[in-house]
């Protein structure tokens, strides 16, 4: 019997056997996209249940009773999908909002990592001290200005620094990095909008990575990889800070149409470091695709995390010829 003729005897057994090396390829993959446990942070009893950990962090709620607002300490979710969704109305809930200010949010606020019980409490003058954390913003409150904060470092007397989106029908959505300096008692804006925008255009629903660092007195700021301040950094030097990322509404229901607006940010991935260092800056890397944008080719490419493996394809094509 010649070799070609026990492959046509076989194929059924061999296309089996494709198929298989198929599903073994994706399973892999499967295994090796599993989310990684966040950085000095404990593993939760049941880590598939969630994209990251959220042992060392408070939720603040946009609910509460009278003047004082909800907060989940070391909060446990499960959520279909791989991210968390931060959704914000900006009408607040029972006359709820955030203590000292008059807009919502539903917002993680750092705690502290050796003893979770208490606030987290660092200065950035000492240590080098950052948060990695990957987002989209998926709704706006409003399109004539629609105004949200995603993310913030944040003192006991005010913002060291804010990562903000503005939406402006004449300027479109543009997502940018903003300081605060805080002298004399009162906050100089120095840098902005207008100085070092992080995206301009965004298109919402596509994610990026933030990357927040504090490094011995200067804070740096990257935008996918990318530095977006300037390189000798920003300098700060504040004491009883903690970082803070999710949906913290900017807009009152008066500048909403409708008032029962909302704003809405998801974060896939989060990760700390607070120690000695060194702290290595990122690798630049590309716009993440819009998932939620239909017009988008969301067929997998040649060794992508959804696709194929170029040595199946290979042993695939060469199977093939040899049958043929």
């Amino acid at each position: 019997m010649t070799l070609k003729s026990i492959f046509k005897l076989d194929s059924n057994f061999m296309l089996i056997s494709i198929a298989f090396l198929l599903f073994s390829t994706q399973s892999k993959t499967i295994q090796e996209k599993a989310p990684i446990p966040t950085e000095n942070h404990p593993k939760s009893e049941n880590p598939t249940s969630q994209p990251f950990s959220l042992q060392n962090w408070t939720l603040q709620l946009p609910i509460g009773i009278g003047s004082k607002f909800e907060t989940v300490k070391h909060p446990i979710l499960t959520q279909p999908g791989d991210g968390f969704v931060f959704h914000t109305p900006v009408l607040p809930l029972n006359g709820v909002s955030s203590a000292n200010s008059d807009f919502t949010r539903t917002e993680l606020r750092e705690m502290n990592a050796t003893n979770p019980k208490y606030n987290a409490n660092w200065d950035t003058v000492t240590g080098v001290h950052f948060m990695k954390v990957t987002q989209s913003i998926d709704k706006i409150s409003s399109s004539t200005e629609g105004k949200l904060i995603n993310f913030q470092i944040h003192s006991e007397c005010c913002a060291v620094m804010t990562v903000r989106l503005f939406s402006k029908p004449e300027t479109g959505v543009l997502l940018f990095a903003d300081f605060d300096k805080f002298e004399n008692g009162s906050l100089t804006k120095i840098i902005g909008a207008d100085k070092y925008p992080l995206i301009e255009n965004y298109v919402m629903g596509t994610k990026f990575d933030l990357e927040v660092v504090v490094d011995n007195g200067l804070v740096y700021v990257y935008l996918n990889g990318e530095l977006k301040t300037p390189k000798e950094g920003y300098k700060t030097n504040l004491l009883g800070v903690y970082f803070k990322a999710g949906s913290y509404s900017q807009n009152l229901p008066s500048e909403t149409i409708p008032a029962t607006a909302v704003n809405q940010v998801t974060i896939y991935k989060m990760e700390l470091y607070h120690g000695d260092g060194p702290y290595t800056p990122p690798t630049p890397s590309s716009p993440k695709t819009n998932s939620n944008d239909t017009s988008v080719d969301d067929s997998p490419a040649l060794n992508s995390a959804n696709g194929y493996s170029f040595s199946s394809i290979l042993f695939i094509l060469l199977l093939s010829f040899v049958l043929y």
